[in-house]
């Protein structure tokens, strides 16, 4: 992730390097109005399609972004969450929604989550991971 991300950033900062004076040349003044229009451009992207997370708890978090954000949830809509179950010690904690649609967190037995399909059980006998990530992992060997 941060490899990617230090990597972009320098071959941008490359990029504007080499065009800059070819720009200035050709646009003068003009250049200056391009590079504020981008800046405006991704100052109005985080406002709107980014939502604020402040204070937010993580396990709320999807909840706020795929359920209620005005444009993730049509994009994202029609998918399983990925994360519906979180390891907490040797019990499970298992996210649901009552029926106005407000999270809960509840303590589950991994045996009892093994039995009706919640999790994959490890060859030792301990609850791997969530349903949702079984098919990723087997994929992946040694994972």
């Amino acid at each position: 992730g941060t490899g990617v991300n230090t990597f972009t950033n320098l071959l941008m900062t490359f990029v504007v390097g080499q065009t800059f004076l070819s720009m200035l040349c050709a646009m003068k003044f003009g250049v200056f109005f391009f590079f504020g229009g981008i800046g405006l451009i991704a100052i109005l992207f985080a406002i709107f399609f980014i939502p604020e997370t402040k204070n937010v708890p993580i396990e709320e978090i999807e909840e706020m972004v795929v359920h209620r954000h005005w444009f993730w949830r049509r994009v994202v809509s029609g998918t399983k969450a990925p994360v519906n179950a979180l390891r907490s010690g040797s019990s499970l904690v298992q996210i649901s929604r009552d029926a106005s649609g407000q999270p809960h967190l509840s303590m589950i037995d991994p045996a009892k989550a093994a039995q009706v399909g919640m999790v994959d059980v490890s060859p030792t006998g301990d609850a791997a991971a969530p349903r949702a990530y079984s098919a990723a992992k087997m994929d992946r060997p040694g994972v």
